[in-house]
C-alpha cells in the first residue's frame, strides 16, 4: 500500500497532473454549458440587438420600400424589433 502512496505523492507534486485530476470535473461542466448554448440556438434565434445584445432581433414585417424607383428594382424594406426590449429599426434591402 505504501507504493501506491508514494506514487500518488509523487504525481501530487507534479504540476500537469493536477490539471490532469480537474480535467473529468471541467469537461462536464463544460458539457453542460455548450448542451446549454445548443438549446437556445435550436429554435433559429434572431440576430443580436443593437440596443441590449439579446439574440431576439427578428424582421417583424417586410414591405416594397416606399420609394417607387428602389421598390420597381425590388428593395424591400424589413421593420425589426427585439421581442426582449422592444428596440425598433428599419433597414432597407436592395437586390444584388
Amino acid at each position: 500500500m505504501s507504493l501506491l502512496s508514494d506514487i500518488l505523492a509523487a504525481l501530487d507534486r507534479w504540476s500537469s497532473w493536477k490539471k490532469i485530476h480537474e480535467a473529468p470535473t471541467e469537461i462536464d461542466e463544460l458539457k453542460r454549458r455548450v448542451g446549454a448554448l445548443e438549446d437556445r440556438l435550436k429554435r433559429a434565434p434572431g440576430q443580436a440587438c443593437p440596443a441590449c445584445g439579446a439574440l431576439a432581433f427578428r424582421v417583424e414585417k417586410s414591405e416594397p420600400h416606399p420609394y417607387r424607383d428602389l421598390a420597381e428594382v425590388g428593395a424591400r424594406q424589413h421593420h425589426w424589433i427585439c421581442h426582449e426590449c422592444g428596440y425598433q429599426d428599419i433597414k432597407g434591402e436592395t437586390p444584388k
